[in-house]
């Protein structure tokens, strides 16, 4: 059977759901001033089309200047239980109530808590403590939460155990995957 770095992620995902942190991992995108972010998000799952990684924010929070300048980040995601990293750069696109995407965007917020909903209506992030008006609670969702969907383009996939590890390249070229094994 050929090698797909998506069946590899959610065999991950599924073999390390045990684990609570099995659905957090590394955003980075590049601020500003040129210097690498990198934050903690959480996985929501996949697009209905199932390229694509889902991942909710605030619209009022740093990373989304970031992705308005750039489009683009690396996610770096780590599975203890199966000692496996996968760095996947992608292009990020945000959708907000007027995008096409909007039902995939409604259907998100549904499905979350609602401690994770919560946030979205506290003051803006980043600001000082006590500074700061939360948003009112007249629609929802509310215009601060925003679907990212990150669209992978490059997959390194590192296995550390058992033996041997294993490490493969996957690239998105003209519209398919090209897999290659190198050197861990």
């Amino acid at each position: 059977m050929d090698y797909h770095w998506r069946d590899a992620l959610q065999d991950a995902l599924r073999r390390n759901r045990g684990d609570a942190h099995h659905r957090y991992f590394q955003l980075a995108t590049i601020d500003e001033a040129g210097w690498p972010a990198n934050r903690s998000v959480v996985f929501r799952g996949f697009s209905d089309d199932g390229q694509r990684l889902q991942v909710a924010t605030d619209a009022r929070s740093d990373k989304v200047a970031q992705l308005a300048a750039a489009g683009r980040g690396e996610i770096c995601w780590y599975f203890t239980r199966s000692r496996e990293q996968f760095r996947i750069r992608c292009f990020i696109d945000v959708h907000d109530a007027a995008a096409p995407e909007a039902a995939a965007r409604s259907g998100l917020w549904s499905s979350m808590s609602a401690a994770a909903r919560a946030q979205f209506f506290w003051p803006a992030p980043g600001r000082p403590l006590g500074e700061g008006e939360p948003v009112a609670e007249e629609e929802l969702p509310p215009p601060s939460f925003l679907l990212l969907e990150l669209d992978p383009q490059r997959v390194d996939h590192l296995q550390l155990g058992p033996d041997p590890q294993r490490r493969r390249i996957s690239t998105l070229q003209q519209g398919a995957w090209h897999a290659r094994a190198v050197n861990p």
